[in-house]
């Protein structure tokens, strides 16, 4: 039963992880495309 707990805890943390990751990755990511995209347009 412990072993069960522990592996439904990773699988609960691998679960909850990503879910939090993945929105302040896509913040960032269309900060910066929103910061970066002028200056490219610029240096081109």
């Amino acid at each position: 039963v412990a072993k069960e707990q522990k592996k439904a805890a990773k699988a609960v943390k691998k679960a909850a992880a990503p879910v939090k990751a993945k929105p302040a990755k896509k913040e960032k990511a269309a900060k910066v495309t929103q910061k970066s995209a002028p200056r490219v347009g610029g240096k081109r």
